[in-house]
């Protein structure tokens, strides 16, 4: 039998980007001879990690000081699968305005794939789950969310991987409202993706 950890859409049934329910299948031996050859499932991922950078372009307001910045949000990412449907990753953000200013933070955390997890105000309420040959991570922040998608590839060297970001609109605002760098509430007016890289190492 598959083992499911079923995701269903009440972390994200009010935003306008939202997955449908998400499943992890972590299959027994002898069911993954009928898996498709291209298929990556959880048992594939073991002891992998993953190595990205996303960039950012956008423009905010703080809620506190009701100051418009706008600059570059540069992510780093270490994600470590396994063992089982565990996950561990650490994330360091720098945030550079366009007046100069800079601010950073890092935070590690540990969840389990299929599993949400409630979150601290920085980081939100999230879930990791794996759809479709992609590692995909939802965050909910005070209004609006994210979605970020890692997607998989089997090459010669393993894995090859992508990663895009998107933002998540609630239905009915026109913004989203997170935590800062600075730790003040930032409403992010716009944004978009400039770049990503993304790089798959076993037992890194």
């Amino acid at each position: 039998m598959f083992m499911v950890a079923c995701i269903f859409r009440a972390m994200l049934s009010t935003l306008l980007i939202v997955a449908t329910p998400q499943c992890v299948l972590a299959q027994t031996k002898s069911e993954q001879g009928n898996a498709p050859p291209s298929t990556i499932d959880i048992n594939d991922l073991q002891g992998v990690t993953i190595d990205a950078t996303i960039v950012y372009r956008g423009r905010s307001r703080n809620l506190r000081t009701r100051s418009e910045d706008s600059g570059v949000k540069r992510e780093r990412w270490r994600i470590v699968i396994g063992p089982g449907l565990s996950i561990n990753w650490r994330v360091s953000e720098t945030n550079q305005l366009d007046t100069g200013n800079t601010t950073r933070r890092t935070s590690s955390m540990s969840g389990t794939i299929g599993r949400p997890q409630t979150g601290s105000e920085i980081n939100g309420a999230r879930v990791w789950t794996i759809e479709s040959n992609t590692l995909i991570l939802l965050r909910v922040y005070h209004v609006g969310g994210e979605i970020k998608k890692f997607s998989l590839t089997r090459s010669s060297a393993g894995f090859d991987c992508t990663l895009r970001g998107y933002p998540a609109r609630e239905v009915g605002t026109d913004h989203i409202i997170a935590t800062g760098t600075s730790g003040d509430k930032v409403e992010i007016l716009e944004g978009h993706q400039v770049s990503s890289t993304c790089r798959i190492s076993k037992g890194g």
